[in-house]
């Protein structure tokens, strides 16, 4: 009777521990914007009002004053940032060795070093008195070996 209640406690508590696990594995699908993650497709049209806006896409990441500055005008901006590294031949190395007659041979190794991709993405609304007017998109790509 005691050693089933401490198995069903144990079997318990594994349970519990393990949903633990399972929820800190999950993503959190933040990539450097304070907006909601967009999963489908949005339409987006000029005459939208602001607070559509906001409730299709969130919170802008920042808000900056029109320039030159016009009372009402501000310009709302979503950012999406991307980092992808991949290892990349950067060279080669040659080794002496001897093959299995024992004749000198030289074997050439590539040499492999991470390279990284950042990709910054920013969307930029001309919001007028609470009105989307026009939008567009600006893309910064910087690709550096680490």
């Amino acid at each position: 009777m005691k050693i089933e209640r401490i198995s069903r406690l144990a079997a318990a508590v594994f349970l519990i521990g393990l949903s633990f696990v399972m929820a800190a594995c999950d993503t959190t699908g933040a990539s450097g914007a304070a907006g909601k993650s967009v999963e489908e497709p949005v339409v987006i049209t000029k005459g939208m009002e602001a607070s559509d806006l906001l409730s299709v896409l969130g919170e802008p990441f920042e808000i900056r004053p029109a320039s030159p500055e016009v009372e009402g005008t501000e310009i709302w901006v979503y950012r999406k940032v991307d980092e992808n590294v991949q290892m990349v031949v950067s060279g080669t190395v040659e080794t002496p060795g001897m093959d299995i007659g024992g004749v000198p041979m030289t074997i050439t190794d590539a040499v492999y070093t991470p390279a990284t991709t950042r990709t910054v993405e920013e969307t930029l609304f001309l919001i007028v008195d609470g009105v989307l007017v026009a939008w567009k998109v600006q893309r910064d790509v910087l690709e550096r070996l680490d």
